[in-house]
This record gives C-alpha cells, sequence and structure tokens, in this order.
C-alpha cells in the first residue's frame, strides 16, 4: 500500500519542472510528508493490535532481516493477520497530511497558487 507522499511523485516533480517549488522546498516537504503520520507500530499499539514486547520483537528481527517489512514479520510470527495489518495501514494512510496540506501549511505556495498549480496538472493527466 503506498502511501499519499508516494502518490503524489508525479505533482512533486509537476512542481519542480514549473519552477513553482525548488529542489530543497520539495525535499523537506516530502519529509514533513513521511514524518507526519504514524508509524506503522504506534498505530498497532494504539490499536491494541500489538504490544510493545511484541513491537520490539518485530523491530529485533527486521534488523536481521531488513527487507522484510514490519507488518510482514509481525504476520509470520502469528501475531496478528492480514486483515488486521490492512486496517492498521488504513488508518496510518489516514493519519498522514496530505501534500496539499503541507504545503499551505508552510507557506511554499499561496492557496491560489496552489490551486493553479493542481488544476495545470491535472489537464496534464488528462492530456497524457
Amino acid at each position: 500500500m503506498r502511501n499519499r507522499c508516494e502518490e503524489t511523485a508525479g505533482f512533486w516533480k509537476y512542481a519542480l519542472e514549473h519552477s513553482l517549488l525548488s529542489a530543497d522546498e520539495i525535499m523537506a516537504l516530502q519529509g514533513s510528508c513521511r514524518s507526519g503520520g504514524v508509524l506503522l507500530g504506534q498505530q498497532l499499539l494504539k490499536d491494541r493490535i500489538l504490544t510493545v514486547a511484541q513491537i520490539m520483537k518485530v523491530l529485533d528481527l527486521q534488523a536481521i532481516e531488513p527487507e522484510i517489512k514490519i507488518g510482514e514479520l509481525a504476520i509470520r510470527e502469528g501475531m496478528l493477520d492480514q486483515a488486521q495489518l490492512e486496517a492498521a495501514l488504513a488508518k496510518q494512510k489516514s493519519s498522514t497530511p496530505h501534500p496539499a496540506e503541507l504545503i499551505l501549511k508552510e507557506g511554499a505556495l499561496r492557496r491560489e497558487d496552489l490551486l493553479e498549480a493542481l488544476i495545470g496538472y491535472i489537464k496534464r493527466l488528462e492530456a497524457d
């Protein structure tokens, strides 16, 4: 499941190509987008699906097998099932601020300029 930051990669590229945002501004906004949400472990704790001890065990396993995601390790270890993971991931995704919210919050663009940029981006998507 992709998060909002990953889903908007095309818009970031469009903003850079049209000199709406600098590369540094985009990198900072992407960092804020990624760090603005709840981590999966936090969500699983909040939902009382996993305990702190279970999260620690999964993190220890991930240190040994870094290519395997935390949710997959927890399923493999019998700590949760696929439906619980998908529900937690959906909650995690909804807690991540939308990049447009971050652009406005950080003052990177005025609301009018953001709307104009989004319209231009949508028109480009429709033309492709």
